[in-house]
């Protein structure tokens, strides 16, 4: 690995968080993904409506896209370097991209059961 590929931690002089935003960063993340997982299930398995339509394969992948984006959260969550605030400010954008898409599985899911 040359030195242009090696990450940049924070110097010493940047501030970390204060006791306990880790903490309850990293069950927030363990929450959602448990529940994302379990709604995933619902999905996949249990919904029993028949054929897979259009609408419910984009649900489906979004939904697998947010764990995933989840996953990845929690993983840059438990690092060490994500006590310093540069890089926790963006472990939450990821956080934040993991919400946004499963809420978006959810809004596809529910247009895709609208009777018509």
């Amino acid at each position: 690995m040359s030195a242009a590929e090696e990450p940049t931690l924070p110097s010493a002089e940047e501030p970390k968080l204060a006791n306990g935003y880790r903490q309850g960063f990293i069950t927030a993340i363990t929450v959602l993904v448990t529940a994302s997982v379990f709604y995933f299930r619902f999905l996949t398995f249990e919904a029993g409506s028949g054929e897979w339509t259009p609408l419910g394969k984009v649900c489906v992948a979004l939904v697998g896209l947010s764990i995933l984006t989840q996953l990845w959260t929690l993983w840059r969550a438990l690092q060490p370097e994500d006590e310093y605030v540069s890089i926790y400010k963006k472990t939450l954008l990821w956080f934040a991209a993991g919400v946004i898409l499963v809420v978006l599985g959810f809004g596809v899911h529910v247009v895709a059961a609208w009777p018509r």
